[in-house]
């Protein structure tokens, strides 16, 4: 398997360049990863670790993990009315502290500067690989494209916030971030359970 930026290493020391140059690693491999492959596939144990942990260092409690099995399901997901806004402040939280943290260290302006040409990079990357995605499944839906490539660049961003705030992989966002890594689409906490294509 080629090498691609896995968020699994321990903290690096204190030090912008480094951080700079771990950022430029991350960006770099967005290209290379299998967005949205495995989506409908059965999770495997690293993955349901990777669901919990990432969840329970959110510090949301949820009684079980929903696989779902096709796009149609995921869009039948994503428009429900069940949504739990928990899980959204909790991860606002998080990212609040971590900017805080990276610019510290990068400064306010840089830190921008290269957040935002990540996510612009992973959204124009995002949008293509989501729609390909939904074609395989003889789906032509612009909407539920638009919504898997959201969640993915957002995900990229959070990603790129804890690099940059010198987080491991022990980080919720990293845990997040794995589960796009390995193809699959997190559709989010409705009513207590956790669903993901």
């Amino acid at each position: 398997m080629a090498c691609v930026y896995r968020m699994s290493r321990p903290p690096l020391p204190d030090d912008a360049d480094i951080r700079l140059r771990r950022l430029g690693a991350f960006e770099r491999s967005l290209a290379t990863l299998p967005w949205f492959a495995a989506a409908g596939s059965p999770l495997d144990t690293s993955e349901r670790k990777d669901v919990a942990a990432y969840l329970t260092s959110l510090g949301i409690t949820f009684q079980t993990i929903q696989e779902t099995p096709k796009w149609s399901d995921a869009r039948d997901t994503v428009n429900r009315k069940d949504f739990s806004p928990q899980w959204w402040k909790n991860e606002e939280k998080f990212r609040q502290g971590l900017t805080q943290q990276a610019s510290a260290v990068l400064g306010e302006d840089m830190l921008h500067t290269r957040l935002t040409r990540i996510s612009q990079n992973a959204s124009d990357l995002l949008q293509g690989t989501a729609s390909v995605a939904l074609s395989r499944s003889d789906i032509a839906d612009a909407g539920l494209a638009k919504s898997a490539a959201g969640a993915a660049s957002m995900a990229v961003h959070q990603a790129a916030l804890a690099l940059a705030a010198n987080c491991s992989g022990e980080h919720p966002f990293a845990a997040k971030f794995r589960l796009y890594q390995s193809g699959h689409w997190p559709l989010g906490l409705y009513d207590g359970v956790f669903h993901i294509l």
